[in-house]
């Protein structure tokens, strides 16, 4: 499991690129293979949880880059495809058990509230999208801090 500890440490360390592109890298991808898109997988599955399931850990940035860029253009596709009935299934959320990782992995635990598709598609949005402004912003400082600046 990378970087996860319930309950997290104290202070949290600093998150890095390497550890944002492997949090939401093949997340765009991950959520095209969910049912409510077409795909075979549920949400209770824990497919789309860095910490429910095994994402796969990048050897480079150009391949981070490469997965995030082909999945975002497959869940732009699946998205375009998807008809009402499909954006507005309900489906439960999940949960982490309150016990310890097992095979790398956390244990799900009980199903959450039922929420539509388009509740999990947002949250998948956002969290792309925040992510991706922090990659940028570390990127952006390390490169200030790599200048001339005398």
């Amino acid at each position: 499991m990378a970087d996860f500890a319930i309950p997290e440490p104290a202070p949290v360390p600093m998150t890095t690129i390497a550890w944002l592109y492997w949090h939401i890298g093949s997340l765009p991808d991950r959520l095209c293979g969910i049912d409510f898109l077409g795909g075979t997988r549920t949400m209770a599955s824990g497919w789309t949880s860095p910490y429910l399931s095994h994402h796969p850990i990048f050897t480079s940035a150009a391949e981070a880059v490469t997965a995030l860029r082909d999945g975002w253009q497959g869940l732009r596709e699946a998205i375009e495809r998807a008809d009402d009935d499909q954006l507005e299934m309900a489906t439960a959320g999940y949960t982490y058990a309150p016990e310890p990782p097992r095979g790398g992995v956390c244990v799900a635990g009980p199903p959450g509230p039922a929420h539509s598709a388009t509740h999990f598609i947002a949250g998948a949005l956002n969290e792309v999208g925040h992510h991706g402004t922090q990659i940028g912003a570390l990127r952006d400082l390390y490169a200030w801090r790599q200048t001339d600046r005398h």
